[in-house]
């Protein structure tokens, strides 16, 4: 498997941990995630409902995912 880097910005992390704990049960997953799993969550949050859905999409046609 390819490695990917991803840069986040402090702004995006700051945004994407602020959606997260304003939600009890994703803050409960996020906290439970891998260091990647939560990067994936933190970039994921970040996305507009439209690609969120298709990336979802695609997880699940592709056979999902560990985290």
């Amino acid at each position: 498997m390819e490695k990917i880097k991803v840069k986040e910005t402090d702004e995006q992390k700051a945004r994407s941990v602020a959606i997260i704990e304003a939600e009890p049960d994703m803050l409960k997953f996020y906290n439970g995630s891998s260091e990647t799993g939560k990067q994936i969550l933190r970039l994921f949050v970040l996305l507009d409902e439209a690609t969120q859905v298709k990336a979802l999409e695609m997880m699940r046609e592709s056979g999902g995912t560990n985290e």
